[in-house]
């Protein structure tokens, strides 16, 4: 009896000195362990603080960048403006020698693309400054659909293509959006269209679903591979190897402003059969009274002086 309670005490003992020890250890592991914790939290936070570091002089480099744009195009417009009225002027003076024509041409054709190119680049340095601010109105929608497709049909058939418009379904005829904006929108993306078709045709199909506008424009040109279908909404970046004029801005331009929009474009293209740009915007339409706040336009017959 003596031995085996001496025995029993013993394991008891020993025991008591295991937990004793396991505690210790368990104890000293969780310290570590908090401490790496802390120390990582505290890494953290020196990144976070490098972080919001680098993004406020990001954002001020590029407020910086977006005035400077600004500033410059603004300085570049006006001389700019002085060039194209006088080539203008030139153009149709009769008194121009013949051999001289083809210089003022050229002279035109420069400066509508230096122009262009400013103004888009003015668009997207708005855009990126947050500086460009939608101006919601009541829009007569097949008026102005039909302005942009006799604008497009008149360019195509004097390409030799086709153009399509179909309108599936029910068309509102009117709708709130931004009047400007959404006219830039189509243009670009139908501008393009035509642009860089070859052979064959456009076609430009609208659909109105829910309050959903859907722009879907489909060309036949040369396409856009893979690999290129993101690096298209870059500036100054074409996705076809087709020698045409612009700026490279259209789609940059377009895209930002659908996301500025609240909308989306999306694009599938087959290399070397053609590409499809589709455009969903939400565009509420127009009941009642509504209807009488859309302002007619006052259409310019003539100038004097």
């Amino acid at each position: 009896t003596f031995a085996l309670l001496s025995l029993f005490s013993g394991v008891i003992a020993w025991w008591m000195v295991l937990t004793q020890q396991s505690r210790k250890v368990a104890q000293e592991e969780s310290n570590r362990q908090t401490q790496l914790l802390v120390e990582e939290i505290e890494s953290h936070q020196r990144t976070d603080e490098q972080l919001q570091k680098a993004s406020q002089a990001a954002d001020q480099a590029n407020q910086a960048k977006s005035r400077y744009i600004t500033a410059i195009s603004h300085e570049l417009r006006t001389p700019l403006n002085s060039i194209l009225g006088y080539a203008q002027i030139l153009d149709a003076d009769e008194d121009v020698p013949p051999n001289r024509k083809q210089a003022v041409s050229v002279i035109r054709k420069s400066g509508d693309h230096l122009l262009s190119l400013i103004e888009g680049t003015l668009d997207i340095a708005r855009i990126e400054g947050g500086k460009l601010a939608l101006d919601i109105k009541p829009l007569g929608f097949h008026d102005f659909l039909q302005q942009i497709v006799g604008m497009f049909e008149l360019q195509a058939r004097n390409r030799g293509l086709s153009f399509t418009y179909e309108t599936p379904g029910f068309i509102p005829d009117f709708v709130r959006a931004d009047e400007k904006r959404l006219r830039q929108i189509l243009i670009n993306v139908l501008g393009n269209a035509i642009k860089f078709t070859v052979r064959g045709g456009v076609t430009f199909k609208v659909e109105f679903l829910r309050e959903m506008a859907i722009f879907e424009t489909s060309d036949t040109g040369p396409g856009i591979s893979p690999s290129d279908l993101e690096k298209i909404f870059e500036p100054f970046v074409r996705g076809s190897s087709t020698q045409a004029g612009g700026s490279g801005v259209g789609l940059t331009i377009a895209r930002m402003l659908t996301d500025l929009m609240g909308g989306e474009m999306q694009v599938s293209s087959d290399l070397g059969k053609g590409s499809t740009f589709r455009v969903r915007l939400f565009l509420p339409r127009v009941y009642g009274d509504q209807k009488t706040q859309i302002t007619h336009k006052i259409i310019p017959i003539g100038y004097e002086g």
